[in-house]
């Protein structure tokens, strides 16, 4: 009887869970879209289209049809609202109580195996120090990591916008600094080896490693499709790319060269590097193919998230590297705003399987 009623506890607070989760963020996706939204640019029949196409599935605002055209200029009626896709497309593809268990850096060099990806030199694990899978000290870690000129230092779980991500150069005081990071960490931690960047990719912001950000989808007969691909540039001296530390998207076109435009956080936007002065239009990103190619590899290592939003470094040899799953919430607007509808052509498709029409 006391197993029933716990069993019962957990079902009424995680089905509470989700249902404040879902109203939070249907209110936080609304406000930022209205917030950065400066104008009314959508006509009458445009209004309509876009309710009208997603009538049978569910009514929406245009207010994000509205955002994403007066952003880009392009209105399509295929435009995903964002609360849909958090809401709705988010957790149904995703196992979202698995997100909690297997999103763990720490993990990562056994979770996706045979994907190339930043070595892990040290982790800590439940309080626990890690070398090499075995368990260790902290004194270990730091006499190790003396060996390098500079790491990574990563909290493993919820580290989303570049939170809990800190580089750090390796000198006579590191581990002053080592102590301090790692103590204000309260969760898991990776400790990563640096990545060097193409040069290509460097010559757009040398300062930061920029990362592309693929998102595919794993469909029913087990094929995965990349769906949308953008780069992710620092945007000043930051070591991060991330759009919270003043860093933009760029698309990239199916052949893997960016878009003319790039977006800032605020949605400004820019046909060229503030920094480095390089053009984005036509800029080709070197080892494209190969890097749709890793994430695809890797998407089958977590077939419990059917949609994932991938970062990949490019190395100074071509060779595409695994940074970052994001397992669940991954990116929409910067997508959109760049490559116009997330889905394309396969927009009933998807929401057809959504919303079991």
């Amino acid at each position: 009887m006391k197993t029933k009623m716990i069993l019962n506890f957990r079902k009424i607070y995680g089905s509470l869970f989700m249902w404040l989760r879902k109203k939070h963020m249907k209110k936080v996706v609304y406000k930022q879209k209205t917030k950065n939204s400066k104008k009314n640019v959508l006509t009458g029949e445009q209004k309509k289209l876009a309710k009208n196409y997603f009538a049978k599935y569910k009514k929406i605002s245009t207010v994000y049809h509205n955002f994403y055209t007066e952003k880009n200029g392009i209105f399509s009626e295929k435009y995903i609202p964002d609360d849909i896709y958090f809401n709705d497309i988010n957790l149904f593809y995703n196992d979202y109580n698995a997100f909690k268990i297997v999103d763990n850096k720490t993990n990562y060099d056994k979770l996706f195996m045979g994907i190339n990806q930043p070595e892990i030199l040290a982790a800590r694990k439940n309080g626990y120090w890690f070398i090499r899978g075995e368990i260790s000290t902290y004194e270990a870690v730091v006499e190790l990591l003396s060996g390098y000129k500079s790491v990574f230092i990563k909290r493993a779980t919820d580290c989303g916008g570049g939170n809990g991500v800190f580089p750090l150069d390796i000198d006579e005081t590191f581990e002053t600094e080592f102590l301090k990071i790692t103590q204000n960490i309260q969760t898991d931690i990776a400790v990563q080896g640096l990545v060097v960047q193409h040069e290509k990719i460097a010559q757009l912001n040398s300062s930061s490693v920029n990362t592309l950000r693929i998102l595919t989808l794993l469909d029913k007969e087990g094929h995965v499709k990349v769906y949308s691909s953008i780069l992710r540039v620092g945007g000043g001296m930051a070591r991060v790319d991330n759009f919270c530390s003043g860093g933009m998207a760029v698309g990239i076109d199916d052949e893997g060269n960016l878009r003319e435009f790039g977006y800032y956080l605020n949605v400004d936007k820019v046909d060229r590097h503030p920094l480095s002065g390089v053009v984005y239009k036509g800029y080709e990103i070197p080892s494209f193919e190969e890097a749709k190619d890793l994430v695809c590899r890797a998407h089958i290592c977590v077939p419990h998230f059917r949609m994932v939003s991938w970062d990949v470094a490019i190395q100074s040899d071509g060779t595409p590297t695994l940074i970052e799953a994001n397992l669940a919430d991954g990116q929409l607007d910067f997508h959109q705003l760049t490559n116009g509808p997330l889905f394309g052509e396969d927009t009933v498709k998807i929401l057809d399987e959504v919303y079991g029409k």
